[in-house]
C-alpha cells in the first residue's frame, strides 16, 4: 500500500502532465477523474514546466491530506477535491486458459511483498474453485523481497518436512523445510527470466527440486546472497554477507542463476505486441501442462 489518491501519470509531447490510469475504488475514481486528463495545478501550484517528480511530491505535501486539483477535459477546466488515501496496489495477478478440455491457472506474482502470500492465497483458491487441472506461477522481471513471502507460498504446495531452501553460512548448513501439512499434487510450471532474482529464484529453486515442477523461459538473475548491516565507530556502518542461500539440491546460486527446463527466449511479436497470446513463453508453459 501506499497513501497517495490513486492515479498513474506521465508527461506528455507537450510537456504536460497527464493522466494514463485510475485505479479503481481510490480517491480519484470515486472523485471523478479520468484517463487523459490534463492536470494543471495541484493545491493552487502550477504544474507548468513541472515533471511527474515534482506532481506526486505536491500531492503528498500537505499534512492535513486535502488534493486539490484542476485538470484539463475537451477543452474544459475541471477542479476535484480529494483526500489521499491508502492505495492497496495488487501483487498477484490471475488468469485461466483451456487447452485440450484442461482448465490451466496462472498467477504472476509483482514483487514479494509482507501481504504477498495472502493475495496469492486468496487468488488461488478462487483458481481451484474453477476446478483447475495445472498452475503456471509467473516471477519473471521479479526482482525478489520479503523471504518469508516465497516461503509462505511455497508451504501451500510442499509436503510436510521437504526442503524449501538451505543457508550456509562459514560454520554450518541449515536446512528450511515445510512445516505445514497443506499441499498440492496438481502440475506447476514457473516462468523465469534473467530478471528473476532472490526470493524469485527461492520459489523456482524449491518447486523444481522439491515440488517435481517445470521451469520454463531464461536462466535467473542469481543473487543468494544473504547481507547484513553493523554499526562501526564514528556512526558509520557496514555490509557483509553472512550466509548464503542454497537450492534444495544443494546447488549455490549466487552470480550463477538457475537454468530453466525448457529454455524459451520471449519472442520479438511479443515485445510488439504483449498479450497472453504473443506471450511464448507462457504459450510453452500452457502446452507442456496441458500435452
Amino acid at each position: 500500500t501506499y497513501e497517495g489518491i490513486g492515479i498513474e501519470i506521465t508527461t506528455n509531447d507537450d510537456g504536460k502532465v497527464l493522466i494514463t490510469g485510475v485505479l479503481n475504488n481510490t480517491p480519484a475514481s470515486k472523485a471523478g477523474l479520468l484517463k487523459d486528463d490534463v492536470i494543471i495545478s495541484i493545491n493552487g501550484e502550477s504544474l507548468e514546466e513541472k515533471t511527474v517528480y515534482d506532481a506526486t511530491s505536491i500531492i503528498k505535501r500537505n499534512n492535513d491530506k486535502t488534493v486539490i486539483m484542476e485538470v484539463l477535459r475537451n477543452n474544459e477546466l475541471l477542479e476535484f477535491n480529494l483526500e489521499r488515501k491508502d492505495i492497496y496496489v495488487p501483487a498477484v495477478f490471475s488468469e485461466t486458459f483451456m487447452r485440450n478440455n484442461k482448465t490451466v491457472g496462472y498467477l504472476a506474482i509483482d514483487k514479494f511483498s509482507l501481504t504477498v502470500a495472502h493475495q496469492f492465497k486468496e487468488k488461488l483458491k478462487e483458481l481451484e474453485k474453477q476446478n483447475i487441472d495445472s498452475l503456471v506461477i509467473d516471477v519473471r522481471n521479479n526482482t525478489g523481497g520479503y523471504l518469508m513471502s516465497a516461503k509462505d507460498i511455497i508451504m501451500m504446495f510442499l509436503e510436510e518436512k521437504e526442503v524449501i531452501y538451505s543457508l550456509k553460512s562459514k560454520t554450518n548448513t541449515t536446512k528450511y523445510r515445510d512445516e505445514t501439512k497443506e499441499h498440492r499434487t496438481y502440475p506447476v510450471a514457473v516462468l523465469i527470466n534473467e530478471n528473476s532474482a532472490s526470493a524469485s529464484e527461492v520459489l523456482a529453486g524449491a518447486i523444481k527440486y522439491s515440488y517435481g515442477g517445470t521451469l520454463i523461459g531464461q536462466k535467473t538473475f542469481g543473487k543468494g546472497k544473504v547481507q547484513q548491516t553493523s554499526d562501526v565507530d564514528g556512526g558509520s556502518m557496514i555490509k557483509y554477507t553472512s550466509a548464503e542461500w542454497l537450492l534444495p539440491n544443494g546447488d549455490a546460486i549466487d552470480e550463477i542463476g538457475i537454468n530453466p527446463d525448457i529454455q524459451v527466449k520471449l519472442s520479438q511479436e511479443y515485445y510488439e505486441d504483449p498479450s497472453y497470446d504473443s506471450d511464448n513463453q507462457l504459450q510453452t508453459a500452457i502446452h507442456e501442462l496441458t500435452k
